[in-house]
């Protein structure tokens, strides 16, 4: 019987140490997430902003601006 109270003994424990284990794991996992999403933001605010000045630099675009520029006047 005695041993009976070990072996359940050490099984909570086990048990414990895993659930505790899974809690910390699922923190790690929800803090690199939070950090990756942060990242996809300003890596997509940089491709917005290179696309927006790419369309700048184009010769269609610089040449249509500078027309309606003259033509306003």
């Amino acid at each position: 019987m005695e041993d009976m109270q070990t072996v359940i003994i050490l099984m909570t424990v086990v048990i414990i140490i895993h659930s505790v284990t899974i809690i910390v794991l699922f923190g790690v996992i929800i803090s690199l997430l939070t950090k990756l999403k942060r990242l996809v933001n300003q890596a997509e605010a940089a491709v917005s902003n290179i696309a927006q000045a790419t369309e700048w630099l184009s010769p269609v675009k610089l040449f249509t601006e500078v027309v309606q520029l003259f033509r306003k006047k």
